[in-house]
């Protein structure tokens, strides 16, 4: 009897097993993004009080540091971002981050200008302009599907597997808890099992309080959509999502996913475009862009 029991908490931790291993993949994952997110502003902080210059005119930017100059043209910018004490400047391979105090009121007023010089321009070619309204609940949900395993239909089918056999085990066990040696610290061990299970179905939602802070400071994204790139603007946020930078997409309820690699992916809602600009922007996304 005990053998078939430790049998049946074998097959329980080896499906609990494949249905963690991705977690623990994505898990890893984050933290070497957070490292390298954090190593940028631990390099800006070590870095704040040496000399830098910063120009902008209507042909790009020149940043000098002590490492030397990088000039670039607009050609290559992706994305402004004001916060209340840096100013992000986003190009296609490098990000700045800028220290606002440096800056006048005049000269973030005229940088903000240059910036949305390149957005005037995209919306004279607009094919489709319109107001998207972000969605927390949507952004949790696609992004749990895309990077976690058990958020897709085969990992829910095993992790529910896993689930009904710790369960099953769990109550045999209580039923003869008197026929096993050291039943308790058994029965502790299938609760934990029953736990770590009910732990990665939820795991998804954890990103819930990440998007729904992004959603509260940008509730709604103006959008303009060319036949080369995506404008989007918010209060201020100037983001360029150009279709020749994206390597993938995959669209999910309610929002649309542009993978820039295996591992990095950023996303779109698509509350906001009704029936027909939907399907335009399907049409071109499938023409311009892989579908992942």
């Amino acid at each position: 009897m005990q053998t078939r029991t430790m049998s049946g908490g074998f097959v329980a931790a080896g499906m609990l097993l494949l249905a963690g291993l991705p977690s623990l993949w994505q898990w890893r994952r984050k933290k070497d993004q957070r490292s390298s997110q954090e190593s940028l502003r631990d390099e800006f902080e070590r870095d704040k009080d040496d000399v830098r210059g910063f120009e902008a005119n209507d042909q790009g930017w020149s940043y000098r540091s002590k490492t030397g100059n990088d000039s670039r043209s607009w050609d290559v910018f992706s994305g402004f971002w004001e916060g209340d004490a840096i100013i992000k400047l986003v190009s296609t391979t490098d990000v700045y981050l800028l220290p606002k105090r440096a800056f006048s009121a005049d000269e973030l007023t005229e940088l903000s200008s240059l910036v949305d010089k390149i957005f005037q321009e995209g919306a004279a070619r607009s094919l489709i302009a319109t107001q998207l309204r972000p969605s927390a609940w949507d952004y949790t949900l696609a992004g749990g599907s895309s990077e976690r395993w058990q958020s897709r239909l085969g990992g829910l089918l095993l992790l529910g597997a896993a689930m009904a056999a710790g369960i099953a085990l769990l109550v045999y066990q209580l039923l003869h808890l008197e026929d096993f040696e050291g039943g308790r610290e058994t029965l502790l061990l299938s609760s934990s099992c029953i736990m770590l299970t009910l732990w990665l179905f939820v795991s998804p939602l954890r990103g819930f309080s990440h998007y729904r802070s992004q959603v509260e400071r940008m509730p709604c994204i103006e959008a303009t959509i060319t036949s080369d790139a995506i404008f989007l603007r918010a209060p201020r946020l100037y983001r360029l999502l150009k279709y020749d930078r994206i390597s993938k997409y995959k669209e999910a309820k309610h929002a649309i996913l542009f993978f820039y690699g295996p591992e990095y992916f950023e996303m779109l809602s698509t509350r906001g475009l009704d029936s027909k600009q939907l399907q335009a922007f399907r049409d071109l996304l499938s023409n311009k862009i892989q579908k992942r």
